[in-house]
């Protein structure tokens, strides 16, 4: 923009559960789920300030949670694993690694499910998260996905966290 001085940046894309869609959720589930920030040309996974990560719902139900980056994990990692795509949010696209570094993140299943209160929702919602975080110089970025919550024993819900009309 010549008039004020801005300038539009490509923010890093969230790849929730990478190679698979829909990212299902189950919420009796165990483990680790796999969350990629993807690089894109202006914010790189090397310039990402892995201390200020964390997800949240982008409709403030529930808490924050951040990835461990201490022992014993699991950790944050630099890896290949994803593309960046710009699509319709929480749209279904399997995208392969592309030869630039992504950042990896690793949360424990538990922890999203009691945190982001993902256990309080109908079976087959879609709920939109979104990872905000900063680069080494202090930009601050956001970058959302969406999971489809799995209540094994529950009935599929007819609507989505999201609100009306979206998928």
């Amino acid at each position: 923009d010549e008039i004020n001085g801005c300038q539009a940046v490509a923010l890093p894309t969230l790849d929730i559960k990478p190679g698979t869609c829909p990212n299902r959720v189950n919420t009796r589930g165990r483990g680790v789920i796999p969350i990629a920030l993807a690089s894109t040309s202006d914010i790189a996974a090397v310039d990402v300030d892995l201390t200020t990560l964390a997800i949240s719902r982008t409709d403030g139900v529930g808490g924050v949670v951040q990835p461990s980056l201490t022992p014993p994990g699991p950790h944050v990692v630099l890896a290949d694993v994803t593309a960046p795509f710009a699509v319709e949010e929480c749209a279904c696209q399997v995208l392969s690694a592309d030869g630039i570094v992504d950042v990896l993140m690793m949360f424990r299943l538990p922890d999203l499910i009691n945190q982001l209160e993902l256990d309080q929702v109908d079976s087959g919602t879609v709920v939109e998260l979104v990872v905000a975080g900063q680069t080494l110089d202090g930009a601050s970025f956001t970058a959302t996905d969406c999971v489809q919550v799995m209540q094994p024993g529950r009935q599929e819900a007819s609507k989505s966290a999201r609100g009306p009309g979206r998928p």
